[in-house]
């Protein structure tokens, strides 16, 4: 497996951080592009990076990699540490992962890369009901 890294701002310029033990690889980068781009020379592994500029996280935002030999044509996610990433759908609006959470009565999936709740379902006993 290659190096996963994680690539943060900090007040003073971009860096990249090893997502394992947090040790620092490289600081003062002046972009996330500038970051990506080094990570890609370096064959550093850098989390999914979704359509809308955000690295790809979970609801608790863990940073999330895609799998190295996916199985099958569909999104598959997993932490740094290898572990996978279940109970997620592709988001609609961005193409990230939206987890399943509960939201104002009804049963939805939260993105929390374009911060939207996305194919809510209301409950059983609400469906059939006449308006």
């Amino acid at each position: 497996m290659e190096t996963r890294t994680l690539i943060i701002e900090k007040e003073k310029g971009w860096g990249i951080f090893d997502a394992l033990n947090g040790n620092v690889l490289i600081e003062g980068l002046s972009s996330v592009e500038e970051s990506l781009n080094l990570c890609h020379e370096r064959h550093y592994e850098t989390p999914y990076f979704v359509g809308n500029g955000q690295f790809l996280k979970d609801l608790d935002g863990e940073f999330l990699y895609l799998t190295e030999n996916g199985k099958s044509s569909k999104l598959e996610l997993e932490y740094a540490n290898g572990m996978p990433c279940l109970d997620f759908e592709v988001c609609p609006l961005c193409k990230g992962a939206a987890f399943g959470r509960y939201n104002d009565g009804h049963n939805c999936y939260y993105c929390p890369a374009c911060e939207k709740d996305v194919d809510c379902v209301p409950p059983a006993e609400w469906i059939g009901e006449a308006d």
